[in-house]
């Protein structure tokens, strides 16, 4: 007579055939996020920023591109490496007007070194006829052979924007859109890069064409502007992680010299705090513990890591838990998300996190 808690056993440890995974191997994987900007994109993801004419798109899209590009941090969250990193921009238009923002911004930051690099070419994803001339191969094709000669990783490739590189089709079509989109996933695949295509909105204010676009990416940012020199980026969509709380932005004024004496002006975004506010009474649980140690004994920058640590020391936990490293850490990044009114978050240029009380509503 055959023992079936013995087969039931015996069964449990039989190794899964090739291209199969067995769910205890699921538990053996990490899944710590791997970002590009911290709590934003992350990296070997394919998305879409967009927002109607005029509303800062290209603006705000050459903001994440330089400061990933000198390996600065966004706006108080880290870029995925802590030195320079690789970005290429795709301008389908204003290559004139990428190049003033561009040193406008390296003129506010100092001028980093950087690995920015803006694609001085036409492009058409879906243009397969060959070229005139002794270069036989298609729009597309030579872009994808022109990255491979840049010889370092690349971190992200924006195409700004869908319309200018969309190439023999109609955005309107499932299924023009649908090849769009297996393309630059073939370019993301190919090259191990995340992609970011800045597009526009239709009359309703809706994002324009197929809705295959929306439904097939990994991050979805709406930028918004209601009035002059203001924008804000609401997050729509982002398919792995919980989405971050909409940053509001003014456009500032800044000036560059080049290298012929000309003085150059343009805008670059500014955050600011308005509209956004925090909640109403302090969090409970974990993010409540770390909430309550923040206030009391970080009245300067301190690193996450000597948070963590001070809190472990006093040996408290939660609901008869022992606290880790682990949770007190997604603590921290859940008041970054919520709370970020009440504290200052910032990851200096070694990539070191650290957090502080705002005395007085006052960053």
């Amino acid at each position: 007579m055959t023992n079936n808690s013995n087969s039931q056993a015996a069964l449990l440890e039989v190794e899964p055939p090739p291209s199969f995974l067995s769910v205890k191997q699921f538990y053996d994987d990490s899944f710590d996020y791997n970002w590009l900007i911290d709590g934003f994109i992350e990296r070997d993801t394919t998305g879409v920023l967009y927002g109607r004419s005029g509303a800062y798109k290209s603006f705000i899209a050459l903001d994440m591109a330089l400061s990933i590009a000198s390996g600065l941090p966004w706006h108080g969250r880290k870029t995925g490496r802590a030195k320079r990193g690789v970005v290429v921009y795709v301008a389908g238009e204003g290559h004139k007007g990428i190049k003033k923002r561009t040193m406008a911004w390296q003129a506010n930051h100092d001028n980093p070194d950087s690995g920015f690099y803006l694609y001085d070419d036409r492009l058409q994803i879906l243009n397969r006829s060959p070229l005139n001339g002794p270069d036989d191969r298609d729009l597309f094709t030579r872009f994808n052979d022109n990255l491979s000669q840049i010889n370092q990783p690349i971190d992200l490739i924006i195409f700004d924007t869908l319309r200018k590189t969309f190439g023999d089709g109609d955005e309107n079509s499932t299924n023009d859109m649908g090849r769009y989109i297996d393309r630059i996933e073939q370019i993301r695949a190919d090259h191990n890069t995340t992609i970011m295509v800045v597009h526009h909105t239709n009359k309703s204010n809706q994002i324009r064409g197929s809705n295959a676009l929306q439904s097939d990416v990994d991050f979805c940012y709406l930028i918004k502007s209601n009035k002059q020199k203001t924008a804000t980026l609401q997050c729509e969509k982002l398919k792995e992680a919980e989405p971050p709380y909409p940053v509001h932005f003014e456009m500032a004024e800044q000036t560059a010299v080049n290298n012929y004496g000309t003085t150059i002006k343009s805008l670059m975004p500014v955050r600011v705090k308005e509209g956004v506010k925090a909640a109403k009474k302090p969090p409970s649980g974990i993010k409540g513990l770390v909430y309550n140690h923040v206030k009391e004994h970080c009245k300067e920058p301190t690193f996450w890591t000597d948070v963590i640590k001070q809190i472990l020391d006093k040996k408290q936990s939660h609901e008869g838990k022992d606290l880790t490293t682990g949770n007190l850490r997604t603590a921290i990044k859940g008041l970054q998300n919520t709370h970020d009114t009440d504290f200052n978050f910032i990851a200096d240029d070694g990539q070191n996190n650290t957090i502080q009380v705002i005395e007085n509503g006052q960053k």
